[in-house]
């Protein structure tokens, strides 16, 4: 069965079985739902259990969040949605990876309006967003189905 704990070492919230592509939208889900209303003092992170992939939660704007998808074995990173870039940047430091992509789900700027400055603050950055959606400073555009690869994994 799939479940969120919180840690209680790190008080980060830790996925309690492994978590598969399909589960990882479910995950960030639960995980900002649980969110509502506090104070962020540092990002949290959901992880599947072996250490393969971890979700960092980066609160960004006012109400909204940036994630860091980790390979846990290469120590690379996609930023999802990286609103505000140095907030995304700053948690890739903190976590100590190497962000290499750069995943958005549509055009809006609170998803893609960090996407230039990312662009420009990461060499050989790949950023892939929807064929017909527009994204700013799309280098990768992607068709229903395509596939592309964070370190081992294939998202």
């Amino acid at each position: 069965p799939f479940g969120l704990k919180r840690s209680s070492a790190s008080g980060s919230i830790i996925c309690v079985s492994e978590i598969s592509a399909s589960k990882c939208s479910s995950v960030m889900g639960t995980l900002c739902s649980s969110q509502q209303g506090k104070s962020w003092a540092k990002p949290e992170t959901v992880s599947a259990e072996g250490g393969r992939l971890r979700v960092v939660a980066v609160p960004c704007l006012a109400d909204n969040y940036a994630y860091l998808l980790i390979d846990g074995e290469t120590k690379k990173a996609a930023a999802v949605d990286p609103a505000e870039a140095h907030l995304v940047l700053s948690a890739a430091r903190r976590e100590d990876v190497e962000i290499v992509a750069v995943l958005t789900s549509h055009h809006h700027s609170d998803h893609a309006g960090g996407n230039s400055t990312m662009a420009r603050s990461v060499q050989g950055l790949s950023i892939y967003g929807g064929r017909l959606d527009n994204v700013e400073a799309c280098t990768h555009p992607l068709n229903h189905d395509d596939t592309l690869s964070v370190g081992n994994l294939v998202i």
